[in-house]
């Protein structure tokens, strides 16, 4: 499993100091525009040792491997956190790829000023996990997403730099694997990702039906298309609400394919000219010999779709019978 490198760079490191909690961050995307160290929040939380059980329990994850477990790495890293301008969301993934953990504070338990809105990766060191685990009940906490400038200019320019690898599989599970693959096989969606990407504003639930309006494309071609920008990490999916919600994860989106060997082998057969149409039927030859598959429903004779049924999404060859099929309807309109 291949992996990239993600670089953190915090003006300071985060600190808990007499109920004051603030977390730096490191440069990304906000509504305002690029920024070094955004600034998104300030203010009181009013429960104060559930938001930083929470809070640690996002930065455990982040550290742990639960799939074969080993000591724990030299390196961490370190939560994402979304201002939706109607609650801090912090994210993050364990070194396996297998625990996903999400902590939405919301306006009912934050009381201060939202200065921006958009996706940052926050400090979470040792020295500040101590701290969390020590908050009561009754403590006073204010949270700062974002130094102020004031706290930045007295540090002398400490600069707190991390390098970490972010395998593939990590980087996938932020908008789900297999089972999105038929979404991200038509150039259509690509496409039309770039459109629906321009109309995001870090909004908490992502509205299909007004984004087609404003789009100007039908739902199914928004949601493929809301599907190819969860993969490249600018979309998340909130099952408690049924929702996609805007975020801007630190990842190339031009990976999407590379981080889907699936769809790239898929591909491949295609430019190849493996695929033969026959109706509602194709025919995909392969150096392990022919496998044949149904258009309608997607059951294909190949070992990988006997050993899971579809319950991890489209085999290869499915999806390059799909994307054979769907240029031969382009091409006779």
């Amino acid at each position: 499993m291949t992996s990239a490198t993600q670089a953190y760079t915090y003006a300071a490191p985060s600190s808990l100091v007499d109920g004051r909690l603030g977390l730096a961050t490191s440069g990304e995307r906000a509504l305002s525009g690029p920024a070094v160290a955004p600034r998104f929040f300030s203010g009181v939380v009013t429960q104060a040792a559930p938001a930083a059980a929470g809070l640690l329990g996002v930065a455990d994850v982040a550290l742990a491997r639960y799939h074969q477990p080993q000591a724990r790495p030299g390196w961490v890293r370190d939560p994402v956190v979304t201002c939706n301008g109607d609650r801090l969301r912090f994210e993050s993934f364990s070194a396996c790829g297998g625990v996903y953990a999400r902590l939405d504070l919301l306006n009912r338990t934050l009381d201060g000023e939202v200065f921006d809105r958009g996706t940052t990766n926050v400090d979470v060191n040792a020295p500040l996990r101590e701290a969390l685990a020590r908050v009561g009940a009754r403590d006073p906490l204010h949270l700062g997403v974002g130094l102020d400038e004031l706290v930045v200019t007295t540090m002398d320019g400490a600069v707190v730099e991390k390098k970490v690898p972010l395998p593939e599989r990590w980087l996938r599970g932020f908008a789900g694997e297999g089972a999105v693959l038929g979404d991200l096989a038509t150039d259509e969606a690509e496409n039309d990702a770039d459109v629906v990407g321009m109309l995001l504003n870090f909004e908490p639930e992502v509205e299909i039906g007004l984004l087609a309006d404003r789009a100007g494309i039908p739902a199914d071609r928004v949601r493929a298309a809301l599907t190819q920008l969860g993969v490249a990490g600018r979309v998340g999916y909130d099952l408690s609400e049924a929702a996609h919600f805007h975020r801007e994860l630190p990842y190339d989106k031009d990976n999407v394919i590379l981080l889907n060997p699936r769809l790239a082998k898929a591909r491949k057969l295609v430019d190849a000219g493996a695929v033969h149409l026959e109706g509602e039927l194709a025919t995909v030859h392969t150096s392990g010999g022919a496998r044949r598959v149904s258009l309608a429903d997607g059951p294909c004779t190949c070992e990988w779709w006997w050993d899971h049924r579809g319950s991890r999404g489209p085999c290869k060859h499915v999806l390059a019978a799909r994307i054979v099929a769907r240029a031969a309807v382009e091409v006779s309109r």
